[in-house]
């Protein structure tokens, strides 16, 4: 199998970026209808949160990709959780409590995941590279 170049690495990144919104979309709107605002709200920021480190991830592979200081690209792994973490007790301490919206808003980057490789056989099986 060939290497891939740069680019086109770089459009599955950003195909995953929109399969992320889609699946957080499809979180937050029966959370909306069936539930309450403040639970589609907490699934929306929490899936803001998981789209970010998506974005943050895609950094990091950029710069790694393109050889460029990859103790720069550690940091912002290690840096990333430190960040999630000071919001999480930052929202704590200010009295909101996590809510099933906030787990499903989470979880959201389990479907991505899944979603993206199923793209990813499917068309490597249409360019017979699997």
């Amino acid at each position: 199998m060939a290497p891939k170049r740069f680019e086109d690495i770089m459009i599955e990144m950003k195909q995953v970026a929109l399969i992320h919104a889609a699946v957080v979309t499809l979180i937050v709107l029966p959370l909306a209808a069936f539930s309450s605002m403040q639970q589609a709200r907490d699934g929306l920021l929490a899936g803001v949160l998981v789209g970010l480190n998506l974005a943050a991830i895609l950094w990091t592979m950029k710069r790694i990709l393109l050889k460029k200081s990859i103790a720069r690209a550690g940091s912002v792994i290690v840096i990333k959780y430190a960040v999630f973490i000071a919001i999480l007790v930052a929202l704590h301490a200010s009295g909101w409590r996590l809510g099933i919206g906030f787990v499903l808003g989470l979880s959201s980057a389990l479907p991505t995941m899944v979603w993206s490789a199923y793209r990813h056989l499917k068309q490597s099986e249409l360019n017979g590279s699997i």
